[in-house]
């Protein structure tokens, strides 16, 4: 977690929390650059111990500033969309409380200024990211 602040390192270790719920052996590393004064560049690697990368690595460029909530979310659609692995096809996170209409897939969101994992049919039902 080079260049982090300490907001930026609570992010990141409960994004690596709700990752370890289905993958115990893996988890993430970001690197932190200021460019250009005012752009802060995040280097998000995931992977195990023996491949820190394995799963794949991407950079994403924010302005200074940025909130962590938001960085919360940013780095999460960035696992979910980029990083992920395309071998498994078990859905997570799901929403448990909707077992009956299909596994509903958790999506991260903002909400109340926070970072959520929530629920796509009904948003009473979220968690904060770092609780699953």
């Amino acid at each position: 977690m080079h260049g982090l602040t300490a907001e930026e390192k609570k992010v990141v270790l409960r994004i690596d929390h709700d990752l370890q719920t289905k993958y115990r052996d893996y988890g993430i590393s970001v690197e932190k650059t200021l460019v250009d004064g005012n752009q802060l560049v995040f280097t998000l690697s995931v992977g195990d111990i023996g491949n820190p990368a394995g799963w794949g690595t991407v950079t994403i460029v924010f302005e200074d500033g940025l909130d962590p909530d938001a960085l919360t979310i940013a780095l999460l659609e960035e696992i979910l969309s980029n990083l992920w692995p395309d071998d498994d096809i078990d859905p997570w996170p799901v929403c448990r409380s909707h077992p009956e209409q299909g596994l509903q897939l958790l999506q991260p969101a903002m909400y109340s200024g926070k970072a959520y994992w929530m629920c796509p049919r009904d948003s009473g039902h979220r968690a904060l990211v770092g609780t699953l």
